[in-house]
């Protein structure tokens, strides 16, 4: 109950209606909800129960990092599942062919968690290339620390999700051929 986390442990229930009636959750869920909605159609999508803040704002916070996150990691994808997917299905039979094919079976079965600790303990423990965790406090005032820090996981993502990029690419091209 948020009303009770917002009163604490030891208040009276007294205190913790008084929350509820406050935060409007002494109303029915469908009213609440569709006040909710109809916020959001306004251009509010309200505030944070706990902190108080907007969530518009933490949206637009965490996305100053995620968007770009999204795209770098959706551009290692397709960078390399198009080029060898089509390779794939052209060399279909023969060795590379079905290397490409066993490959990409392999990465879309690894666990995206594992792939990101190998890639860590490679490139940033063993090698020492990239940082193993966090984005810089500074955000993107420093662009260079901010890629350095997207890169692992826009990797990590990039691989696994590729890699079935690959599989489709690879079936299209071979029923396009066919």
């Amino acid at each position: 109950d948020v009303a009770q986390l917002i009163a604490g442990a030891q208040s009276t229930p007294e205190q913790v209606a008084a929350i509820r009636e406050r935060l409007g959750l002494d109303t029915p869920w469908p009213t609440q909800y569709l006040e909710w909605i109809g916020g959001i159609f306004r251009g509010d999508f309200g505030s944070s129960l706990l902190t108080g803040s907007s969530v518009l704002a933490q949206l637009s916070d965490k996305a100053q990092i995620t968007v770009p996150l999204g795209a770098l990691a959706l551009t290692i994808a397709l960078a390399f599942s198009i080029p060898l997917g089509v390779v794939s299905a052209l060399r279909r039979g023969r060795r590379d062919g079905t290397f490409l094919s066993v490959g990409a079976q392999t990465l879309a079965a690894i666990p995206v968690v594992w792939a990101g600790m190998m890639l860590v303990v490679v490139f940033a423990v063993t090698l020492g290339w990239l940082p193993a965790q966090g984005f810089p406090r500074a955000g993107w005032s420093d662009p260079a620390a901010a890629l350095r820090a997207l890169i692992l996981p826009a990797l990590t993502i990039g691989i696994v999700e590729g890699a079935m990029l690959l599989r489709f690419v690879r079936s299209a091209t071979l029923q396009a051929i066919g």
